[in-house]
């Protein structure tokens, strides 16, 4: 990945949705599971749309971390595991599945790990997390059926997916 295109591709994302606010501004509370009276307020500005660099909308887990490190410069970054988590909420409240009209989810699929070929048979929408595992060859991928099932979890690291920034420097 050329360094130089994907810095200005980022800088270009950043300023254009600041411009023209295309992000939610979602908030959730989240504690921690052995001291439930330590909450936390989470508000994140969720990008209206998939980031893309030279017409690809996936990329691999690793990708994804270099893109997230060039981000964090512009106030970009991934979701981590927790917030998809919080975002499923949202996403599915009611019990009815608002992500393709509301968040713009992609339901295109992934590819098989280390290759382009789809992985299109269930029709889900799969995005990358900021969150690996400790043994370093799985990640944590958020997965939205079309029912509205929601889950979050290991994947290869060599797939690929669709990744959604955040705006990470204006609300925590």
């Amino acid at each position: 990945m050329d360094s130089k295109n994907l810095r200005k591709a980022l800088q270009e994302m950043a300023t254009r949705v600041r411009a023209e606010k295309a992000y939610r501004i979602l908030s959730f509370s989240i504690c921690e599971g052995r001291t439930p009276d330590k909450v936390k307020t989470v508000q994140l500005g969720v990008l209206d749309y998939d980031f893309e660099l030279d017409g690809r909308t996936q990329f691999s887990f690793d990708e994804a971390i270099e893109i997230q490190n060039a981000g964090r410069e512009f106030g970009l970054r991934l979701l981590r595991a927790h917030e998809w988590r919080g975002l499923g909420f949202w996403i599915n409240h009611s019990g009815e599945y608002y992500g393709v009209t509301k968040f713009n989810l992609r339901h295109d699929g992934h590819t098989w790990e280390g290759t382009d070929i789809p992985q299109n048979q269930n029709g889900g929408a799969y995005y990358w997390t900021g969150s690996s595992d400790k043994v370093g060859d799985h990640a944590r991928a958020a997965i939205f059926m079309p029912s509205g099932q929601f889950d979050v979890t290991f994947r290869p690291k060599g797939e690929w997916m669709n990744i959604r920034l955040v705006l990470d420097d204006c609300f925590n």
